[in-house]
Parts: C-alpha cells; sequence; structure tokens
C-alpha cells in the first residue's frame, strides 16, 4: 500500500464484489467532512446517486499514488492537482501536494491546490464554485502560456 493510501476498507477488498454502502454518519465522514462545509440538500441529492461501486475500482483507486513516481514525471501537459482540506479516503496537506508537484516537474505548468473548506468531492460543498472557477481559469491560463510560447517560437 502506498504511503499516500488511506488503510480504508482493505479488509473487504477480497470477499465482496462490490464496496458496502456506507450509513449516513459514514458518508458525512467519508465524503463530506464537517456539516459546515456543505448544504444538507446537496448531502440528500448526493445520497440519491450512489450505485453500488465494483471493488475492483476502489482497488484501483487505492493502487494508483503507488504508481505516482512512475507516471506524473511522465507528464509534459499542464496538471492542476487538488487535494481536499477534509479527504479521508487518501493523504492530504501540503506534504503530500508537495510530494505531488516534485513529480510533476515534467508537466507546462503545474500546480498543486489544498481546497480548504471541502471533503472528498469539492463539487458537493460550498467551495464548489470557487474551486471550479479556479480549474477554468487554470485552464485558460495554460491557454494563454501555450500561445505565448508558440508566439517565441514561431519569432525565434
Amino acid at each position: 500500500m502506498s504511503r499516500w493510501t488511506s488503510r480504508l476498507g482493505i479488509g473487504f477488498m477480497r470477499t465482496l464484489a462490490h464496496v458496502p454502502f456506507p450509513d449516513e454518519a459514514a458518508r458525512k465522514w467519508l465524503l463530506f467532512g464537517p456539516d459546515s462545509t456543505y448544504d444538507a440538500a446537496a448531502f440528500a441529492y448526493d445520497s440519491a446517486l450512489p450505485r453500488p461501486m465494483p471493488v475492483a475500482e476502489y482497488r484501483d483507486a487505492l493502487a494508483m499514488p503507488a504508481a505516482w513516481a512512475d507516471v506524473l514525471p511522465r507528464i509534459r501537459v499542464p496538471v492542476q492537482f487538488t487535494l481536499a482540506e477534509f479527504e479521508v479516503m487518501q493523504a492530504t496537506g501540503w506534504d503530500t501536494l508537495r510530494e505531488v508537484e516534485a513529480l510533476l516537474s515534467n508537466s507546462a505548468n503545474a500546480a498543486v491546490r489544498l481546497q480548504f473548506a471541502s471533503g472528498h468531492n469539492a463539487s458537493d460543498h460550498r467551495i464548489a464554485r470557487a474551486y471550479h472557477l479556479r480549474a477554468i481559469a487554470f485552464f485558460e491560463e495554460s491557454l494563454a502560456m501555450e500561445a505565448n510560447r508558440r508566439v517565441v517560437n514561431v519569432g525565434s
């Protein structure tokens, strides 16, 4: 197991086809974090959407950080990598982000962010609009940087 992953759910991975659906308290802890970070309606809506998650998908998600050291240095395109402040399903915080940033050293534009006031999925939290605007701004910045690079190369 990677140092970046949580130890959640390892036991059932050998015996079940699907990850057990957590009760309301566990879902709040695993996916949402403090009540103040999300609207109750968002939690209710999210609770109506889930389908059984195949254990194979969960296993792949847990294993992926172990491949980061091999995969991330090969990325050349812009990457914005964000971790949630209240993430519990994988490691979070600035130490993890600094490691990821170092691994993304070959990216044309790498940005790492700690998304405050968010649990696992920022889109479900009050901070969602700011999170998505930041993603759009990163995309626009990357387009501008690429256009500038092309102009500089043409003029050389």
